[in-house]
């Protein structure tokens, strides 16, 4: 079993003719696409038929995915260390087959909630419904959201150091795309394989090929691979132009939680993550209530990823030649232009979303997966992302129901973005004070 682990079975990665890092931002970005299935936009197409199905209400529903997502964050600052001790092909290939039990477990939970119901009919059959439902949130958010797309982003962290930005951005690109047709691919899945064709379907492909895929190319680091980040020879950090790349020391978690560029990236990110998501999760309620047509705030999307590959073209080249906390202010300037549109200016607010999102989605991929080795260094990087990721998880998990209420409190969406808006404000302010800590200790190591 040991041997089936090992990063020189089945194939040396150092006996191929290219540097396997490259390959290796291949396959992260197949990880992350391949998370979908527990992203937000993955749920979205589903949620109508949840409540149909279970016959719970739209807020409920909220509720049960706040719940669910909720319990998926308090695990992930552990699934940090996990992927620190397992590395990211064992612990990648876990996560498949959990995440594809969970996908199975979706396609019959209403027959698994009604059964309950049946078996203790003097319990309401709402609860049993709620149950079932935050319980396979709770599993799709935990097995793909979190802990697949950490494994993968941080995986790819790990190969590289004066390249990692490039390498991020072309990742951003393949799955910035992904992420931009899913709704409407799962729609036709659904269309012609049903709700729980397509869920189980997905659950299959996780157990078998997926699973494949992970274990036979995932490989943690390059240096069990017997090559260098960048696939480099002889590069001494210290005659790097730019000072941020140099790394002094690895910083342990408690550490980074206590310098203020962790706070300002990671509430920033998780900011975001907040308005994305209670965006996508009530885009077509958004819709009807600026009385704009479905189908063009859904076809916003693709534009806004071509704005967004764009940007992270643009960041990932010149993200090794400038400071991280400039890259970083783009994404809050970015969210706040998103948030103004369904805020202020209704008729051409579709603008507003493509360029805003554009903005603040191409640096938001970069950003989360260059600022944690960056700053921090490799030794712990599980760990400082599993903080990170866990943020990620509670914002969105509060997102819809927040989103809910507002509108059950003012009647439309806008105050909402409208907080938002001057939430990003504030956001764009400190990243200006959000310096690289390894800066710090150049005095005691030259």
């Amino acid at each position: 079993m040991k041997r089936l682990t090992q990063s020189g079975f089945p194939f040396q990665p150092s006996r191929l003719p290219f540097f396997y890092g490259w390959w290796i931002l291949f396959v992260s970005s197949i990880g992350v696409v391949a998370s979908i299935p527990g992203q937000t936009m993955g749920f979205s197409v589903f949620t109508p038929i949840l409540s149909e199905q279970l016959h719970l209400g739209p807020s409920i529903i909220s509720t049960a995915y706040m719940v669910g997502t909720i319990l998926a964050g308090l695990l992930l600052p552990r699934v940090g260390r996990w992927f620190d001790q397992l590395g990211a092909r064992v612990l990648g290939t876990m996560v498949c087959a959990a995440m594809g039990l969970g996908l199975i477990y979706l396609s019959q939970v209403d027959r698994i909630a009604f059964s309950f119901a049946k078996m203790l009919p003097g319990v309401p059959t709402s609860w049993f419904a709620f149950t079932s439902i935050a319980v396979g949130f709770f599993w799709l958010r935990f097995t793909g959201q979190g802990t697949l797309t950490m494994t993968s982003r941080s995986m790819l962290g790990k190969w590289f150091n004066q390249y990692r930005g490039i390498a991020i951005s072309i990742s951003g690109i393949v799955v910035s795309f992904s992420f931009s047709i899913a709704p409407r691919v799962l729609d036709l899945g659904i269309e012609s394989f049903g709700w729980r064709g397509v869920w189980m379907g997905l659950g299959i492909f996780m157990m078998t090929i997926m699973l494949a895929f992970v274990w036979l190319f995932y490989r943690d680091n390059p240096e069990e691979c017997g090559l260098t980040m960048d696939g480099l020879r002889n590069v001494d950090a210290r005659v790097e132009k730019n000072e941020d790349l140099i790394i002094y020391r690895d910083f342990t978690r408690k550490e980074a939680l206590r310098t203020v560029a962790f706070w300002i990236f990671n509430l920033t990110i998780g900011l975001h993550s907040f308005v994305i998501t209670g965006y996508t999760f009530h885009v077509v309620s958004i819709a009807a209530d600026l009385g704009i047509e479905k189908s063009v705030i859904l076809q916003a999307f693709v534009p806004a990823s071509i704005v967004g590959i764009g940007i992270s073209l643009f960041g990932g080249w010149i993200s090794s030649r400038i400071r991280m906390k400039y890259l970083l202010a783009i994404l809050p300037l970015g969210g706040f232009f998103f948030c103004l549109g369904p805020a202020m200016f209704q008729h051409s607010t579709h603008w507003f979303i493509i360029i805003g999102l554009g903005m603040s989605s191409g640096t938001f991929g970069i950003i989360s997966g260059m600022v944690w080795p960056r700053f921090f260094g490799r030794k712990y990087l599980g760990a400082i992302s599993g903080v990170n990721m866990a943020t990620m998880v509670y914002s969105s998990a509060v997102a819809p129901l927040c989103f809910s209420l507002t509108y059950d409190f003012f009647g439309n969406f806008k105050p909402m973005f409208l907080g938002m808006a001057v939430f990003y404000l504030i956001a764009f302010a400190c990243a200006f004070w959000a310096d690289n800590p390894q800066r710090k200790l150049r005095a005691l190591y030259q």
